[in-house]
């Protein structure tokens, strides 16, 4: 879908000055054509990891890049490049001259050093017991089963792991590669091709081999013919096809299909199969250097190679330029693409329209092209196709054809009209007329059915860009002056209030719930359909079409094609792509995507795009004991420290999109920037930590790393500290419950005497009660002197009952005492015995009768409070107050005693406290503790008098 605004904007820029912007034209496009047609050289990229250059003899690409040279063996991730010495106790080797990958094991001979193998994901390395002269280089090394196979200038040998036995084979010819196919040793050698199986060698062929490799189906090699040359031969098919360069430098088998790279002196880059007669893929690069020691692919498609200037890489782009030669003049290369019946048809911007054949890459121009008669009428500016009728408009007017022979006017318009787009929304035909809005056609009858514009729906302009339809069928319309929302075609347009006002969209795009927005040199902007502003990619970019493929939204931009995830919405760079203008969106054909830009039409293969979900891996872990290859376990010793994690994704395409994200114990992602994770703060413990990556597309890989973080906590943490806590806390435990058991018992105890002086209170009464029962009846009887008799018995009787409960000698009860009487007589008692100063002060009317019930209570409870300043406070002056005041007796001790407010929280242990707050509860009152300000405490309760009383 072509972008309407370019077309305006080349539309007013002819009205300006038509012969000013064909010149313009011209030189731009000579621009292009020597910036991007022309075959210059690319130069190979140098791998330097910390500014180290890397030398390799040999080299294995698999998942890591492996590289030996005279220091030893190094993995190279990406990032970092380490070497194996510098991590395992052995030191007994340095120059690798040879290696053989398989599964979790490299194999590799180092001279005097022997051979070894190393498990590469635990950096532990074993010597194998090969008996054979160290002195001598290993040409070749592969492994079939448990059968280690290498070669060297006194012969080929075979070493099997399980027994621990080497032999040599009866082979006398000069062995130049070794290769495993199937349960089979395929032989290159300059003799010829051989099979090694069941003991025997057989020559499959007869002339010199520099270079073999294989796949499931079939061996396939490159010969040397002493007539034809270099030839490119398959075993299964016996076919062979000459090679037309001679000059090889080196030679790579391909990783995907039987074909080989073939790397040549001038500097020749090129691509062979079997059965294709040139070479199917050839660039130019720039060596560094004459001495290219090896050439090796990887499995995401990128080119190693091994000099004497160091490690390089080159990334082929299978990328074809289908070029395209117009029977008419254009102004600028704006091209647009369209699929009908699994064709594919190009619009110019003045040559009318093409069909493209990708098979043959030829272009020819359509019969109907002298119809459209003018400049105008062969400007394309919109593709629309349903069932067998292709549409498409021209600045002069919207068509129709059905045998892409003919054509048929859509439009009413005068044959001035300026339409400047065309999309299609089911049944609907929309066309962009930039003077009277979009007029909408029904696609099967080609009747206008309305006019989307100022007058009809309220729209801010007429100028309208873009339309689409979300899920609930609402109409988004972006405008020259800001995007709207219409309900229906006929409904009045509202604005999208969160647009910035500064972006001038250009394209609009629905999946799901959310609707993305190009604008004119401000990216894109994401929105769900409610008008929330969501998200903003690709700020500065100039958005000329969005495409939906493959669950991905491709974006077409004046700076390269990018992918949206639209999950995520993430965007990364199509590889390779940085410098292409695309003008409209992509269309797939096959398994490839064509591409329209202003160099031309680009066709991308399909395979080059899906993600590769690589392996993530931390390569160095970097804290306060040092460093050290990444294990599963990483050892903390404290939460203070500090941790470094470097991180590599294991896809050298491209690395500018690659990014990373943890989190820890299944916590929330954190994405951050770079490639080293640096963590600290850590509590004591063991943490899970999740890391992602990305590949060189930019979609996350499933292949994630996981480490456990074991945090060693503070030394008032570890397990003898909490092990000394948890004895604490169970003795601590163990106190409380004995202090409680036993201030309970103390308690119960206070309890069972308190309710033992109120039986014997109860008993007292009864029985003086009686005897005064008795005495009243015997009073009756005057003239008897029996009775006289008796009354004093029972009198007598009743004092020593009273005598006998109210300790006559003790100063704890009121007795038979008032309180005028008892408590001046208790102050004095206690002054005496306890050597310290009491004051007693009483402000009680006489007319207040105070039962003695009331009495008694009173005076007990002034009793224990003296007590409490006296024992508890160790008070030297005490000062007891008796006041009537507000309708309530005042009970009030001060003293200069110690603090008694702990006793707030007194359980009721002792005998007096327990009193005390059954005397206070029984007057609806509780015991009150402060401080005074000239210190001392001041107690104070009181008396609630019943209703009935006073």
């Amino acid at each position: 879908m072509l972008a309407a605004v370019r077309a305006t904007t080349r539309h007013r820029e002819r009205q300006n000055s038509h012969s000013v912007t064909s010149i313009q034209a011209r030189l731009i496009g000579l621009l292009f054509t020597f910036c991007c047609f022309s075959y210059s050289a690319q130069a190979l990229t140098p791998i330097k990891p910390n500014n180290q250059v890397l030398y390799s003899s040999d080299m294995v690409t698999e998942d890591y890049i492996w590289l030996g040279n005279q220091s030893g063996l190094f993995r190279y991730d990406g990032q970092h490049a380490v070497n194996i010495l510098d991590y395992t106790n052995s030191s007994s080797f340095t120059w690798v001259r040879s290696m053989h990958l398989e599964n979790n094991y490299l194999y590799f001979s180092t001279g005097e050093g022997g051979f070894w193998r190393l498990e590469k994901d635990k950096f532990s390395l074993e010597k194998l017991n090969i008996k054979k002269p160290f002195t001598a280089q290993t040409w070749a090394m592969t492994k079939v089963g448990q059968l280690l196979y290498y070669s060297d200038k006194f012969g080929l040998f075979q070493y099997n792991l399980a027994s621990d036995s080497n032999v040599k084979l009866e082979f006398d010819g000069t062995v130049t590669d070794l290769l495993k196919h199937q349960d089979t040793l395929i032989i290159a050698a300059k003799e010829g091709l051989y099979r090694y199986r069941d003991d025997k060698i057989v020559q499959l062929s007869m002339h010199a081999v520099i270079a073999v490799s294989s796949d499931q189906q079939a061996v396939t090699y490159i010969e040397k013919h002493p007539e034809h040359g270099l030839q490119l031969c398959q075993l299964k098919s016996m076919m062979c096809q000459a090679i037309d360069k001679q000059n090889i430098l080196q030679i790579a088998p391909d990783r995907y299909e039987q074909g080989f790279w073939l790397l040549f002196k001038d500097g020749q880059l090129q691509y062979w199969q079997v059965g294709e007669k040139s070479a199917k893929q050839s660039y130019q690069v720039k060596l560094p250097s004459q001495f290219i020691y090896s050439m090796s692919q990887d499995k995401h498609g990128v080119l190693w190679f091994a000099s004497n200037k160091g490690l390089y890489k080159y990334h082929p782009l299978h990328y074809r330029d289908l070029a395209i030669e117009y029977a008419n003049q254009i102004e600028l290369n704006y091209l647009m693409l369209a699929k009908h019946q699994e064709q594919v048809v190009v619009g110019t911007n003045g040559a009318g329209l093409y069909q493209f054949d990708t098979e043959l890459q030829q272009a020819k121009p359509l019969a109907f092209n002298s119809s459209l008669s003018n400049y105008y009428q062969r400007q394309i500016t919109g593709f629309a196709s349903d069932n067998n009728t292709l549409f498409f408009s021209t600045f002069r007017g919207v068509y129709a054809t059905n045998d892409m022979q003919t054509l048929e006017r859509v439009d009413q318009s005068n044959h001035q009209a300026l339409y400047v787009q065309m999309t299609q929304l089911k049944d609907l035909l929309f066309a962009f007329n930039e003077s009277e809005g979009v007029e909408v056609y029904d696609i099967n009858t080609r009747m206008h059915r309305h006019t989307l514009s100022v007058e009809n729906n309220g729209l801010p302009t007429n100028e309208v860009l873009s339309v689409v339809q979300d899920k609930a069928d609402r109409y988004w319309v972006s405008t020259a002056k800001g995007v709207v929302i219409l309900d229906t075609l006929l409904s009045q347009a509202r604005k999208l209030e969160n647009m910035p006002t500064v972006s001038k969209s250009s394209s609009l795009h629905v999946m799901g719930d959310k609707v993305y927005i190009g604008t004119v040199g401000n990216g894109l902007y994401i929105f769900n359909t409610q008008g929330e502003l969501l998200n903003h990619l690709l700020a500065g970019r100039v958005i000329f079409a969005l495409t939906e493929f493959r669950d991905v939204l491709w974006v077409s931009t004046n700076m390269g094609l990018y992918q949206i995830n639209m999950r995520e919405d993430s965007a990364s760079l199509v590889i390779g792509t940085d410098h292409w203008h695309v003008t409209d969106g992509i269309i797939p054909v096959g398994e490839n995507l064509l591409v329209p830009t202003m160099q031309g039409v680009m066709q991308v293969p399909w395979f080059s795009q899906t993600p590769s979900n690589p392996k993530v891996t931390i390569s160095e872990v970097i804290s306060s004991s040092g460093s050290s290859l990444f294990s599963d376990d990483i050892q903390l010793v404290s939460s203070e420290e500090l941790v470094t994690l470097n991180l590599a994704v294991l896809d050298f395409r491209n690395t500018i999109n690659q990014r990373y994200r943890y989190r820890i114990d299944d916590g929330r992602w954190q994405e951050f920037n770079g490639s080293s994770l640096s963590l600290t703060g850590l509590s004591g413990g063991t943490h899970i930590l999740q890391i992602q990556g990305t590949d060189s597309l930019g979609f996350w890989s499933n292949n994630e790393v996981f480490a456990n973080i074991q945090v060693k906590p503070k030394w008032y943490w570890n397990d003898f500290s909490r092990f000394i806590y948890a004895a604490l806390i169970l003795l601590i435990a163990g106190a409380i419950s004995w202090l409680i058991k036993i201030k309970a018992q103390a308690a119960f105890n206070a309890k069972q005497l308190l309710q033992g002086e109120l039986l014997l209170k109860q008993k007292t009464y009864s029985l003086v009660k009686l005897s005064l029962r008795k005495i009243y009846q015997l009073s009756e009887q005057n003239d008897d002197l029996s009775a006289l008799t008796k009354i004093r018995e029972l009198s007598e009787n009743a004092l020593q009952q009273i005598a006998l409960k109210n300790h006559q000698g003790m100063f704890d009860s009121l007795g038979t005492r008032s309180l005028e009487t008892a408590l001046p007589l208790l102050v004095n008692h206690l002054s005496d015995q306890y050597k310290c100063t009491i004051e007693l002060n009483m402000d009680i009317d006489k007319d207040i009768q105070l039962n003695y019930e009331v009495q008694s209570d009173i005076y007990r409870a002034l009793y224990e409070l003296a007590n409490l300043s006296i024992y508890e406070a160790q008070s030297s002056h005490v000062e007891l107050t008796l006041r009537h005041y507000n309708g309530k007796i005042w009970l009030i001790c001060h003293d200069d005693g110690e603090s008694l407010t702990l006793l707030q929280k007194h359980v009721g242990v002792a005998v007096g406290i327990q009193l005390l707050k059954q005397i206070g509860e029984k007057y609806q009152s509780r015991i009150e503790f402060g401080r005074r300000k000239q210190n001392g405490n001041a107690i104070t309760l009181a008396f609630v008098l019943n209703p009935s009383e006073p």
